[in-house]
């Protein structure tokens, strides 16, 4: 950008300019981070109140082999 572009001429007007775009750029940036974090937040109560289940599905051999021991977890936890 142009107007970034304070290689050229260092004068206190320019450095002035780019830096007060660059401080808007980030507001911009930063106010579009917390947006999208509430929606997603919103979206997340949304499908639990569906019944959404998260997380990554446990796999029929995990289960199959450490269920014995889960078992007996949860008896001794008794």
């Amino acid at each position: 950008m142009p107007l970034l572009d304070t290689r050229g001429d260092r004068d206190l007007m320019g450095t002035f300019i780019a830096d007060l775009v660059l401080q808007i750029l980030s507001f911009v940036a930063q106010s579009e981070r917390e947006n999208i974090k509430r929606r997603q937040a919103a979206e997340i109560v949304a499908a639990k109140a569906k019944g959404v289940k998260f997380g990554r599905v446990l796999s029929v051999l995990w289960v199959s082999a450490y269920f014995p021991n889960l078992l007996l977890a949860i008896k001794l936890a008794e």
